[in-house]
């Protein structure tokens, strides 16, 4: 059972220095009614003072490795007045222990990294006053920055109007069309994630 216990000890407990070496030495004193070896005996392993010993019974107790009774150890012909406290070492192989003697650790599988993805947005049509320069503010230069392109339009020399904000918005619906009204992904993406998304691609409905 210490060698168990000792072997969880090494592998899975959190402790580290002198407190792993404390937690060692009641691991290998542990039986089917605990573990109640002497402080000194304890120090003695990790060649540390009592009162170091006792500090480091304090932390393992506080990650929850050891839990400690008092003057509930010893015999049962031991007196009551002069029981030691008993030790319990309360690790447990985690689920991913193969529970071997090597006690390795299986890989935690992961999703796909498709699942993570967010879909973009859906595509929205050019407001009414996009494409145009916004007035310019009283005081401020209204001539363009040199060096930046113009955002104007064209100018037409064909003599036919450019397309109207009414074709820019049917143009911007067949568009949003094109998406799926499942994942909200544009129709070769959809396709391409078919197989991690579990559906099929849906054509948006027009609005």
């Amino acid at each position: 059972m210490s060698i168990e216990s000792m072997a969880i000890v090494l592998h899975h407990s959190k402790a580290k220095g002198t407190d792993k070496l404390i937690l060692l030495g009641i691991a290998n004193h542990a039986g089917d009614g605990g573990a109640w070896p002497a402080l000194a005996t304890l120090a003695r392993y990790a060649n540390v003072s009592e009162n170091s010993a006792r500090l480091s019974l304090r932390r393992l107790e506080a990650i929850g490795e050891v839990v400690t009774h008092l003057r509930a150890g010893g015999l049962s012909t031991t007196p009551s007045w002069s029981r030691p406290n008993r030790y319990d070492v309360v690790i447990a192989c985690p689920a991913t222990c193969d529970r071997t003697s090597n006690h390795r650790l299986a890989p935690t599988p992961q999703a796909p990294a498709d699942l993570w993805i967010d879909p973009p947005s859906p595509t929205r049509g050019p407001l009414a006053h996009e494409g145009r320069d916004p007035s310019p503010t009283r005081g401020e230069d209204p001539s363009p920055t040199r060096g930046e392109p113009s955002i104007e339009p064209p100018i037409n020399n064909s003599g036919t109007s450019p397309a109207s904000t009414t074709d820019r918005a049917s143009a911007a619906r067949a568009a949003l069309n094109a998406t799926c009204s499942e994942c909200s992904l544009p129709e070769a993406e959809c396709q391409r994630r078919t197989g991690v998304s579990g559906h099929t691609f849906t054509p948006r409905k027009p609005s």
